[in-house]
């Protein structure tokens, strides 16, 4: 787990077994080496997000008025 950790830390790609075994690792973990990786790349301390929601209205007239 180290040996990935430092991998991912410096910047190199990893394989699919390595990506698939990070599925096995503590979500917190995870975390800190994401905003480890987020700080490098974007060094501005605010981080904000989107949530976009696309409803399908279709699909809600054909409950509604089949």
């Amino acid at each position: 787990m180290l040996d990935l950790k430092d991998k991912i830390l410096s910047g190199e790609r990893i394989n699919k077994e390595e990506g698939i075994s990070l599925f096995k690792w503590n979500l917190l973990t995870l975390g800190h080496l994401a905003n480890s990786i987020r700080q490098r790349m974007h060094a501005d301390p605010v981080v904000t997000y989107i949530v976009d929601r696309n409803i399908n209205y279709t699909t809600v007239t054909l409950l509604f008025n089949p």
